[in-house]
C-alpha cells in the first residue's frame, strides 16, 4: 500500500512486485560511512567536493534519477531552501567556478559544447512533508510527460537504444521536509533517436 509507485500498477495492493522479482536493495534510514582516501593530501578536498555533489544531486539504485536512493549527509543541516541553494552553488562552484543563481535557479555561467551529459543547472522543486507523497508524484509526473526527451529505451530504426534521462531529481531534507533537486543534464542524444518535445521535458520539471 506504500509504493511510490504508479496508481495504474496491477500489483499496486498485493504483496509483491507484478512484475514477479526482487532486487537486494539499501533499507531506508540506512547509516554508513565513506572513507575517502587519496594518494595526493592535496586532491582530498577536490575530491570531497565532487563527493557532496554527487551525494546531493545523485543517489544510488536503479531509481535514482526518480528520487530513489537519496542520500542525506548528517552534516548537513538545512533550514530553509535558501540554505539547501547556497550549498549547492558553493559546492558546484569548489569544482568548476562555473555557476551563478537566477530567481533561486542554479545556471551554468559559461556555454559548453561538449558532447556528454554535464550539468546544465539546478532547481528546487515544492516541498513535501512526507517522502513517499514525493515519490509518487515524481512517479506520476514521469508517467503523464513520457517522452524520448526525458530518455529512452527500446528499438529504433533497427537499433537498440538505451539513453538515460537528463534529468536527475533527488530528494533532499530541509528542517524536516523534503525538497525535489531537479538537476538538468546536457541532453547528448545518440545520432539515431526517436523525436522528442522539450516542453514536455520542461513541464516534468515544473510539475514538481
Amino acid at each position: 500500500n506504500n509504493c511510490p509507485f504508479l496508481p495504474s500498477c496491477k500489483g499496486r495492493n498485493s504483496e509483491r512486485c507484478n512484475k514477479g522479482f526482487t532486487l537486494p536493495a539499501i533499507k531506508p534510514k540506512y547509516d554508513f560511512r565513506i572513507k575517502l582516501c587519496a594518494a595526493d593530501e592535496n586532491m582530498l578536498n577536490p575530491l570531497a567536493n565532487i563527493l557532496k555533489a554527487t551525494l546531493c544531486l545523485g543517489g544510488v539504485g536503479r531509481r535514482s534519477r526518480r528520487g530513489f536512493g537519496s542520500i542525506h549527509c548528517k552534516s548537513w543541516d538545512f533550514l530553509n531552501t535558501r540554505d539547501l541553494n547556497n550549498f549547492i552553488l558553493k559546492t558546484l562552484n569548489a569544482i568548476k567556478n562555473d555557476f551563478e543563481t537566477k530567481e533561486n535557479n542554479i545556471f551554468r555561467k559559461t556555454n559548453c559544447n561538449a558532447n556528454y551529459p554535464f550539468i546544465e543547472g539546478v532547481s528546487l522543486g515544492t516541498q513535501e512533508k512526507d517522502i513517499n507523497i514525493l515519490l509518487k508524484k515524481i512517479g506520476q509526473a514521469t508517467h503523464d510527460y513520457k517522452d524520448p526527451s526525458l530518455g529512452y529505451a527500446g528499438k529504433y530504426n533497427n537499433s537498440t537504444i538505451r539513453m538515460a534521462s537528463p534529468i536527475y531529481v533527488s530528494i533532499a531534507r530541509v528542517n524536516n521536509r523534503f525538497v525535489p533537486v531537479i538537476t538538468t543534464l546536457n541532453s547528448a542524444f545518440p545520432s539515431s533517436y526517436p523525436k522528442y518535445d522539450f516542453s514536455k521535458r520542461n513541464n516534468f520539471k515544473d510539475s514538481l
